[in-house]
């Protein structure tokens, strides 16, 4: 996959249902600084996920692989005591495969240099 510095890429993920689409939530396993998630959004059978890199972190030319891992908030069984705090409790959905990615300057970056 390719992530333009300082821009945004997509990925889709299948998911088993739009009820479990409207609730995944999915976080990065160990990613380079400067890359993160921006956000999700629903899409025909599945979801997806929004990646963001810093021009000012993330340099064109950087790879590697990234992880993403994917939860559902698990709703709480009657009677049982809350959760302390802000802990949030999380059921596994598991664990996309790991793909290659790599940064690069934009073309309108390049022109104007």
């Amino acid at each position: 996959m390719r992530i333009p510095a300082g821009g945004t890429a997509r990925i889709r993920v299948g998911l088993p249902g739009p009820r479990v689409a409207e609730r995944a939530q999915f976080e990065l396993s160990n990613p380079p600084e400067g890359i993160a998630i921006q956000g999700t959004s629903p899409a025909r059978d599945g979801v997806e996920i929004v990646l963001q890199t810093d021009a000012a972190k993330v340099k064109p030319g950087l790879k590697g692989n990234l992880i993403i891992n994917g939860y559902a908030p698990r709703a709480a069984e009657p009677g049982a005591p809350k959760p302390k705090g802000n802990q949030n409790q999380r059921m596994p959905l598991g664990t996309l495969p790991a793909f290659l990615s790599k940064s690069f300057r934009r073309l309108e970056e390049s022109c104007s240099r």
